[in-house]
């Protein structure tokens, strides 16, 4: 497991979104002050976990625009998808140095954290490409790798392809994510992927979309303790879509949280409070706002939830316009 983005720089980083939730603490009866040396002690102290943007909600920026949005609105992280900039480099390993380099000094100048570097497609992997991005997420310092199966590849294939990955990411944690479109589908489908390979440590990326898609929420209820490294949040309409919509969905229908009905509070109890949190929210309906915009109306919705559910609150950025609202009806 990585060592918390709290302490592995040694003195604790306030970043804007961190002084932005302990502005809120004195209403809440919770000390404007807390002392965070581990894990273990977030939790303790229901201080705010990270909350990341992902490149998904912003599916029309790169990974620099993106992260100057990041912090700008107040996010903590920032989860990128780097084989999209490799192959905007043309797979050229100069090219892609560069903005490598260029992402890791606005990550540093911002004090965003890389919460992963974008998805790997185990049955189907590119491996000079997935080469070239894990070391890419090495030098970047990413908490994460994460790692998904490609529908209908053989069991054999996909252990060849995580082998490789494994010898490849060295000290980098990994998360398993599945998807009902994926060759891992379910949760149950994803847990025994992660039993099959006790030998490396391997923890669950939960999509709160792909969770209710997969019909998967019974089971994520009957248990308390997954392994869970990354929690992706929006929220949808309770009612299944059709198979053939179910990815249409995930990459362009999703709402904002609040403005559906899907059981975010159930889920969230299951959830470690020291897990990090990234808004995966890409709406169709919103591509007019300005990048700003659609990241600060995630924020917005997103804090007074978590609040709701006992995270140590924060000021939000503005709310969401009644017009911005509007437009997604």
């Amino acid at each position: 497991m990585a060592t918390s983005p709290d302490t592995r720089d040694g003195p604790v980083k306030k970043t804007k979104a961190r002084c932005l939730f302990l502005k809120m603490a004195a209403a809440a009866h919770i000390p404007d002050t807390v002392t965070i040396t581990n894990q273990a002690e977030v939790c303790v102290a229901r201080t705010c976990p990270l909350i990341s943007l992902a490149g998904l909600t912003l599916p029309a920026v790169s990974p620099l625009l993106l992260a100057q949005v990041a912090a700008d609105v107040g996010f903590d992280a920032v989860g990128v998808n780097l084989l999209r900039v490799w192959y905007t480099a043309s797979a050229q390993a100069g090219p892609f140095t560069q903005e490598v380099a260029r992402l890791g000094d606005a990550l540093t100048a911002s004090g965003l954290t890389l919460i992963h570097g974008g998805h790997l497609l185990l049955g189907a992997l590119d491996r000079p490409s997935a080469k070239s991005v894990l070391a890419a997420m090495r030098e970047l310092r990413a908490q994460y790798v994460v790692l998904i199966a490609a529908p209908h590849a053989p069991r054999a294939i996909i252990d060849e392809d995580f082998a490789f990955v494994a010898a490849e990411a060295a000290d980098l944690p990994m998360l398993v994510e599945f998807a009902p479109y994926t060759g891992w589908r379910t949760l149950a489908d994803a847990m025994q992927f992660i039993d099959a390979h006790q030998s490396v440590p391997l923890r669950l990326l939960v999509d709160v979309l792909h969770l209710m898609r997969s019909e998967s929420l019974s089971l994520w209820t009957r248990e308390r303790d997954w392994p869970v490294g990354l929690v992706q949040v929006c929220d949808a309409p309770i009612a299944l879509p059709t198979q053939e919509s179910l990815q249409l969905e995930a990459r362009g229908q999703r709402l904002d949280v609040g403005e559906g009905s899907l059981p975010l509070q159930e889920i969230f109890a299951r959830v470690p409070r020291h897990v990090p949190i990234e808004v995966e929210a890409p709406c169709l309906a919103l591509r007019n706002l300005t990048p700003h915009a659609r990241a600060r109306r995630s924020l917005a919705c997103l804090l007074p939830f978590l609040a709701e559910q006992g995270y140590r609150p924060r000021a939000a950025p503005d709310s969401p316009s009644d017009q911005s609202k509007e437009s997604i009806r």
